[in-house]
């Protein structure tokens, strides 16, 4: 093509110029008109001719030369040098560089490149060495794509290097220039995309309906010739059409995209396919229904070209969105409605009785929406449930509602959300109310959250359900629990009750499935409401007690974690009702009245120990309960021993009462919280054989007497007593500093069956060992008359030389002392004997100022003087510090 004249070159070696000229004739649009023949154009068949626009010029390509012909004369400029080019099979031109005009010509095994200069082709290159004849040969920027007989090869034209792409199959090689720097190669019956750089460009290439013979471009289509018929393809699409031309083999293509087709010598007929406006083409393709394609030829058509194209895209978008939806694309349908950001509802809506009964009536389609069932409806709950997902990511609804949740426990009630409603209004979402009826529900986000669980169920995604209610959600509550409840997914359900803080129909729930037989029962047991139970807090502690009784009387152990679970400090269970609660069912059996099965006294020990060590509780009245179930079982465990164990140490007894009333005595000694003065008037100690435990009770209330009378007189352990004394002498306490007079009077006062020798023989070894903890004076009154000092000997040998000691060393102490005073009046004498000559010429060190008479003024011990101001003390410690550094 010239312009819009067409050239020809005839096998006889003619050249014709027609002028192609449309005309507003329906029955015959075009008017054709020879303007230009040349019978000696050629002296044989013209091969290929190609015209060169920017400088008017006619290549051809005949008798294996190549000429250059001026247009629109066709008067012969010059022959590409004979020599060179003579047997050229074949040529192909680049207009498309700043550089100007190249041509390529293919001359048996070589390859020899001319740039046009002036009114020739000159020489640039010659690249040899081609392993075979060229069949086809295209530019693609600075290398040369060449089909060979078997494959297609790209040669770099700076170095001649060669890279093989793809062998060409059982047809003839073909290669067609594409737009964005691509290449259209031909394999058989597919042609395939590729880039300059020898890559694939799309990931599928067009397929036709046999192998081509010849292929051109028209933006946006591809034209191949075949044995029967010319068929057309949309490049971006599966859009094709077949003309019924057979025979054709050759084609050109003018700028207005019309393309002219030859059947070469057959008949010697030319045809012209003319392109139908574009904007008749897509409303042809809207018209049938075909969305895509129409979408695919608008979104790569210029804007010029389409009025209103942006306006069509977004309404072919929407219209194949929902085309897609009806022929079973849901995913790909569901994409292109969260990027056409469409109304979630709307899109809810496709499957219509998702939607609550106020809204479903609200909802139009611009094409008929087919019912699903079977699979078809499970793919597109799928898909939604994708879509809905990054919806609420989209929107934040977890986010969202903790802020409503944080903000309604901050006014201590639940109120408004600020959530949009399906009217366009602000909506209200009480998290935990199941009044709001569903079919009313006009909430955006709890129509998606409730719809989203509902596709997740009807699925069996229940992973994902789990993972839905575990995040702060909006499901509408009665909505949810009916679709659970159907499908029998019991542990989803109690999932959503504990998000929806409806504790008390969960645990109803729990309670009532965990007592039925676990034959397709996952919440059998006890395990279920003991892990929901640990999980509640102080607010919750009525529930918590309710809830608990039966898994106690069923499994204690469990039962009890329930109160013994790690909890934060400042939601740790009140233990009153706790202690409460259990000791109903251990004393009567019995919860609110009601009898329920009696549980074992173990499980309130272990939960006081619990409160006592676990949690440092110092209530003097837990204290005191756990005090008594120790005496209450080390008194039934002696009464039920088998062996006498009145003569073992106490804690040392074989079995439970060597374990328990080691506990006790434990106790006993390191609690600080119990009333020892209640224990003690409580129990039989003496009759009952409990007399360790008794001296410690009296030790806690300060009778030392007494308690040691228990340890020698009961026991006749003297050791254990001496023990006692070591563990609370104190010196400096009242009650502390006489309990080895105590001891002592003890043994000077022995029991009637008792030795008295052995009681003298342990006084006198008490004071030969504590004499420094014992007042020698009080000890002597307790002494009997018949004590002769004899046996005193030893003891007062060693009191008066303790005393004489003690002497010296208050007397060296004094001694030092004194001598101490007089060294610090000797130095104070020293400094106050000094004195300090104040003149007019006097300055301070820190200033520089005089001191004056009436100033007062600090003396430093080198004799510098300066105010008494803080600057000046600033200034003179800086003087000091620079002269200090200078010196180093």
């Amino acid at each position: 093509m010239w312009g819009k004249q067409l050239v020809v070159g005839t096998e006889k070696g003619h050249a014709l110029i027609y002028d192609v000229v449309t005309r507003n004739d329906p029955a015959k649009p075009y008017a054709v008109e020879l303007k230009v023949a040349k019978k000696e154009f050629a002296k044989k068949a013209v091969i290929q001719i190609t015209v060169i626009e920017p400088e008017n010029l006619l290549v051809s390509l005949s008798d294996g030369n190549i000429f250059v012909h001026s247009l629109p004369s066709l008067s012969l400029v010059c022959q590409v040098s004979p020599r060179t080019v003579k047997g050229c099979n074949l040529y192909s031109i680049d207009t498309s560089r700043a550089e100007g005009v190249r041509m390529v010509a293919a001359v048996k095994r070589k390859l020899i490149i001319f740039k046009w200069e002036g009114n020739e082709f000159v020489q640039q290159k010659e690249l040899s060495g081609i392993p075979e004849a060229v069949k086809t040969c295209v530019w693609c920027g600075q290398a040369l794509c060449i089909g060979f007989k078997r494959e297609y090869n790209l040669i770099d034209i700076n170095n001649g290097g060669m890279t093989e792409l793809f062998p060409t199959g059982k047809s003839n090689p073909l290669v067609a220039v594409m737009p964005n720097e691509q290449l259209l190669l031909g394999r058989d019956d597919i042609s395939v995309f590729l880039g300059y750089n020898g890559r694939p460009t799309r990931r599928f290439g067009l397929s036709w309906s046999e192998t081509p013979r010849a292929v051109a471009h028209s933006f946006p289509y591809v034209v191949a010739l075949l044995s029967k018929a010319v068929e057309v393809q949309f490049v971006f699409d599966k859009l094709s059409q077949q003309l019924a031309i057979p025979g054709a083999v050759l084609s050109v293509v003018g700028k207005d995209g019309s393309v002219y087709i030859s059947n070469g010598i057959k008949d010697g007929t030319l045809w012209r396919l003319v392109p139908v406006p574009f904007d008749e083409q897509i409303a042809f393709l809207e018209k049938r229904s075909k969305f895509s394609e129409a979408l695919a030829l608008l979104k790569h058509l210029p804007a010029n070209l389409v009025p209103r194209r942006d306006e069509k895209i977004e309404t072919l978008t929407v219209l194949n969105s929902y085309q897609n939806f009806n022929q079973g694309r849901f995913g790909r349908a569901m994409d292109a409605f969260f990027e056409l950001k469409m109304d979630p509802l709307q899109v809810i809506g496709l499957l219509n009785d998702l939607l609550p009964n106020t809204l479903r009536s609200k909802y139009s389609y611009p094409i008929p929406i087919q019912p699903l069932r079977g699979e078809s409806r499970r793919g597109a709950l799928v898909a939604l449930a994708s879509y809905l997902e990054t919806k609420r990511k989209e929107l934040n609804l977890s986010d969202l509602l903790q802020k409503f949740e944080k903000d309604a426990k901050s006014q201590h009630s639940y109120g408004a959300t600020g959530l949009v409603d399906a009217g366009g209004d602000v909506g209200t979402l009480d998290i935990g109310n199941r009044q709001i009826v569903w079919e009313s529900t006009v909430s955006i986000p709890q129509i998606i959250d409730t719809v989203l669980l509902r596709c997740y169920v009807n699925t069996e995604m229940f992973d994902s359900v789990r993972k839905l209610l575990a995040l702060p959600n909006h499901c509408h509550v009665t909505q949810c629990e009916r679709v659970l409840f159907a499908e029998e997914r019991f542990s989803e359900l109690v999932d959503l009750y504990r998000g929806r803080k409806l504790h008390l129909e969960a645990l109803k729930l729990l309670t009532k499935l965990g007592a039925l037989p676990p034959d397709n029962n996952p919440l059998h047991g006890t395990s279920f409401t003991v892990a929901y139970l640990k999980n509640l807090g102080k607010d919750h502690i009525r529930l918590i007690l309710e809830y608990s009784v039966w898994v106690l009387v069923s499994n204690p152990a469990d039962g009890l974690s329930i109160f013994t679970a790690i909890r934060p400090k400042d939601d740790l269970l009140p233990e009153e009702p706790v202690v409460a609660l259990i000791e109903g069912l251990v004393e009567k059996g019995e919860y609110n009245g009601v009898f329920v099965g009696n549980l074992s006294e173990e499980i309130l020990v272990q939960y006081l120990e619990y409160l006592v060590d676990s949690l440092g509780n110092t209530s003097q009245v837990i204290h005191n309960k756990l005090l008594f179930k120790y005496f209450k079982a080390v008194l039934y465990y002696k009464q039920h021993a088998t062996e006498d164990v009145s003569h073992m140490v106490p804690g040392t007894e074989p079995g439970e009462l060597g374990i328990v009333r080691s506990k006790l005595l434990d106790f006993l000694e390191e609690s600080r919280y119990y009333d020892p003065a209640t224990m003690i008037g409580r129990y039989k100690f003496t009759e009952r054989g409990l007399h360790e435990e008794r001296a410690i009770l009296l030790s806690k209330i300060g009778e030392h007497y007494e308690a040691l009378k228990e340890y020698v007189h009961r026991l006749d352990d003297f050791n254990t007593a001496e023990r006692y004394c070591k563990r609370h002498y104190d010196p400096q306490n009242t009650d502390g500093k006489d309990v080895y007079l105590q001891l002592l009077k003890v043994y000077m006062d022995p029991p009637s069956h008792a030795s008295a020798p052995r009681f003298k023989q342990a006084a006198s070894r008490l004071l030969d060992v504590y004499y420094k903890e014992i007042n020698p004076i009080k000890a002597l009154n307790e002494l009997s008359s018949e004590t002769s000092v004899e046996e005193l000997f030893p003891y007062l040998e060693k009191v008066l030389r303790a005393m004489n000691s003690t002497r010296r060393s208050l007397q060296v102490c004094v001694s030092l002392q004194r001598s101490e005073a007089m060294r610090i009046k000797g130095e104070l004498f020293q400094l106050t004997s000094n004195s300090v000559l104040i003149t007019e010429e006097t300055i301070c060190k820190g200033c520089g100022k005089s001191i004056g008479s009436d100033s007062i003024f600090v003396r430093y011990p080198n004799s510098d003087l300066i105010h008494n101001k803080q600057k000046c003390r600033n200034d003179y410690q800086q003087l000091v510090q620079q002269l200090a550094g200078a010196k180093m």
